[in-house]
């Protein structure tokens, strides 16, 4: 890998909550002291919206039409400490009509390597994709090099995992060999719920490797709402469950940085 870490997070299924696990893993690394940035590539542009983040350029300036801008120009502070943003828009969904899909789907990579050095500028850059197999997904993940798989243990979620593990092997397989899956994280758990426990088992089981589904697990808590309805990390919110939030997401955030897990 290269000296910054470019981690794409996803699901082809929407509501398991990528976009609260990519801000708060973005607010983590961001705590350890790392210079963080955040890719909206989602045409909800939901982490655009909690990050506050502003500016005269969104992501279809960067990708979209013949005139796009560089990254760095997209790039904005958010209203959250040590995070920048290039904003996400409704508009990146003219990435999926442009007539060449398959050179479409480079420009993200191009867009970034024509930084240089992005590692002068960013320790991580957390990806946030859609939550479907479309241009803008195979771009993110052409342009990443390793993956973070959401799922919630539910039926429906974890169909959508397995399905996005699919496109991210035929991705690797054909066009993209570096890229690696950093892991599965499992999202909204509770640990009581009969199906969430039998859904994570067919995880482990359907899964190439049972080690690739990461620990902790994140346990399903209204303090994830909160974050959104509230634009604030979860470390910045007072309720017990927000610190609970915060403290298994740091976790995560060590590793992720190659710092281990306590």
């Amino acid at each position: 890998m290269s000296l910054v870490a470019i981690t794409a997070i996803g699901n082809q299924k929407g509501g398991v909550g990528k976009t609260t696990v990519t801000l708060s893993l973005a607010d983590e690394l961001a705590r350890l002291g790392r210079r963080v940035l955040v890719i909206d590539m989602d045409m909800q542009a939901h982490a655009t919206l909690t990050l506050g983040a502003d500016g005269d350029y969104q992501i279809d300036d960067v990708l979209v039409g013949e005139e796009r801008v560089g990254l760095l120009d997209a790039v904005v502070d958010t209203d959250w400490e040590g995070v920048k943003a290039v904003p996400g828009s409704r508009n990146i969904v003219q990435l999926d009509q442009t007539n060449n899909a398959a050179m479409a789907a480079y420009r993200l990579r191009s867009a970034i390597a024509a930084v240089g050095d992005i590692s002068e500028h960013f320790d991580d850059v957390l990806i946030d994709l859609p939550p479907a197999s479309t241009t803008s997904t195979i771009a993110s993940l052409l342009a990443a090099e390793q993956v973070i798989a959401v799922t919630e243990p539910e039926v429906l979620s974890v169909a959508g995992l397995m399905e996005f593990l699919k496109v991210l092997d035929e991705v690797r397989g054909t066009i993209h060999p570096q890229l690696r899956l950093f892991g599965i994280l499992i999202n909204k758990f509770e640990r009581r719920s009969i199906e969430n426990q039998y859904r994570l088992k067919e995880i482990l089981q359907q899964v190439e490797d049972p080690d690739m589904v990461l620990q902790p697990y994140i346990s399903k808590r209204v303090a994830a709402q909160e974050m959104h309805s509230e634009a604030k990390p979860l470390h910045t919110l007072r309720s017990n469950g927000s610190q609970v939030l915060s403290s298994l997401f740091a976790k995560h955030a060590r590793a992720l940085a190659g710092m281990g897990v306590d």
